[in-house]
C-alpha cells in the first residue's frame, strides 16, 4: 500500500515539475521597457480585440540597443498589461521618450491614441509614466 502512495506522489511530482519550472521561467524573462511599449502592450490589447495596430512592425520608442533599459518581466508588468487590456479597445503609442533619471527611476513620456473603454476615441493625448525599479525589478508603476 505504501508503495502505491509513493509511486503516485512521484508521478504527480514528475507531471507538475514542468509546469512549475515553465511558470518561473516565464515570470523571470528579461525584457526592456522599450519592448513593453513597442510590442507587448500594443499586441496584447489589439490581439485581444482582433484589431491590428497599423504600426505593428514599427518601433515607436527610442530604441537605442546600447542603452536599452532591461527589466524583469514580473507580475507587476503583467498587471500593467492587463490594466491596458481592460481599459483600451485598441491603443497606439507615439513619440515615446524613455529617460533614465537614475538607476531606479525611469520616466516615459509620449502620446496615446486609441479607443478607451470609458472615454471613447482618444487622439494624441499626452501621457507620463514613471517606472520605479529595484535591482531591475519593477516595484511601482505610476500613471
Amino acid at each position: 500500500m505504501k508503495t502505491i502512495y509513493i509511486k503516485t506522489a512521484i508521478t504527480i511530482f514528475i507531471l507538475l515539475m514542468p509546469m512549475i519550472t515553465n511558470s518561473q521561467t516565464q515570470e523571470n524573462n528579461i525584457i526592456t521597457i522599450e519592448e513593453v511599449y513597442n510590442h507587448i502592450i500594443i499586441n496584447e490589447v489589439s490581439n485581444s480585440r482582433n484589431i491590428v495596430s497599423p504600426f505593428q512592425n514599427y518601433n515607436l520608442a527610442n530604441n537605442n540597443d546600447d542603452h536599452a533599459i532591461p527589466i524583469i518581466n514580473s507580475a507587476i508588468v503583467k498587471e500593467i498589461i492587463l490594466d491596458f487590456k481592460n481599459e483600451w479597445e485598441f491603443i497606439i503609442f507615439g513619440n515615446i521618450t524613455i529617460t533614465e533619471i537614475n538607476s531606479n527611476k525611469i520616466l516615459v513620456t509620449g502620446f496615446i491614441s486609441g479607443k478607451n473603454m470609458e472615454k471613447g476615441m482618444i487622439n494624441h493625448m499626452a501621457f507620463q509614466h514613471t517606472w520605479l525599479l529595484e535591482n531591475g525589478v519593477l516595484i511601482k508603476f505610476i500613471q
